[in-house]
């Protein structure tokens, strides 16, 4: 919570993929108050920083790792949820 991001997990970090999920958002919370629910993910930081936790655990370069955001809190699920894949 530090970072600002919320409350992370990592489900799972693999050589090629890895997954997080979101517990708690603070973007999503203060879309939420601002705008309401939206019909897509607003999470791009987050991504990029998924992604890049990724390369860092690794060693491997920038932008080695790809991260998308399949589910989230700001489209109503409980959860969000990152899947993070080497390019």
């Amino acid at each position: 919570q530090t970072v600002g991001l919320g409350l992370p997990k990592i489900v799972y970090l693999g050589k090629d993929s890895a997954e997080v999920e979101l517990l708690r958002s603070h973007l999503d919370s203060g879309w939420l108050k601002k705008w309401g629910q939206h019909d897509e993910p607003v999470n791009y930081i987050s991504a990029g920083y998924f992604a890049a936790l990724c390369a860092a655990v690794q060693d491997e370069p920038v932008k080695t790792f790809h991260a998308q955001e399949v589910q989230s809190i700001v489209m109503g699920a409980s959860t969000s949820i990152f899947k993070i894949v080497r390019r």
